[in-house]
């Protein structure tokens, strides 16, 4: 799937769908990196959508970065900016 999905950006399929469905492979395969990318990128594309922001989150977390992955969905979810930092510092 992860082949087609590049091939299909390649050929000009440049969505959010696209993009959205080949971070969530590399999510499943544990290709954090590659997935946060394909994240972003969705979040450039339709910024208004939570799941790429979510998901962006979570690999970010997967990678260790809890303070970071909590900073963003603060950031991108309304409904969580009044929640406690949980210790986290981001000055």
């Amino acid at each position: 799937a992860a082949i087609l999905l590049k091939q299909a950006i390649e050929l000009g399929l440049d969505t959010f769908h696209v993009h959205l469905e080949s971070g969530n492979v590399h999510l499943a395969q544990n290709e954090w990196r590659e997935a946060q990318a394909e994240y972003a990128k969705c979040m450039s594309l339709n910024p208004a959508n939570p799941i790429p922001a979510f998901n962006y989150g979570l690999a970010l977390r997967r990678m260790g970065a809890q303070c970071k992955s909590f900073e963003t969905a603060t950031e991108v979810l309304p409904a969580a900016s009044g929640r406690e930092s949980h210790g986290c510092n981001y000055q």
